[in-house]
């Protein structure tokens, strides 16, 4: 239990793998995915760190993270604040974390699929 104390663990060996298994299932986009693992990486962003995820203009980039807050997958680090961070539970992330926390042994067996 140690380890979810880690940011890094917690990053790279939960959040990370939890959005790639959101890509691979097509829950993501490509492009959501890569601007979900930089919000991951970052803990908050403004919409200009972002660029890379979400190329185009910035009226672009703004209607993409409006997607992503309408979905609740992200949300903003305070009310009117225009800085993200990303939205754990309840959120399409919620069921890949779980999955994730699930293959690193860290739920119990009550809660496990295959038991």
């Amino acid at each position: 239990m140690a380890k979810l104390g880690d940011k890094d663990f917690v990053t790279e060996g939960l959040l990370v793998p939890a959005i790639a298994r959101g890509l691979a299932s097509s829950r993501f986009t490509a492009d959501e995915a890569l601007a979900l693992t930089i919000i991951a990486r970052k803990v908050d962003v403004k919409a200009a760190d972002l660029s890379s995820a979400f190329t185009g203009s910035a009226a672009t980039r703004s209607q993409d993270i409006r997607k992503l807050l309408d979905r609740g997958v992200i949300e903003p680090i305070a009310k009117g604040k225009r800085s993200y961070r990303l939205r754990l539970a309840p959120s399409e992330l919620t069921p890949l974390l779980v999955r994730e926390l699930d293959q690193l042994g860290f739920l119990p067996r009550i809660l496990r699929d295959s038991e």
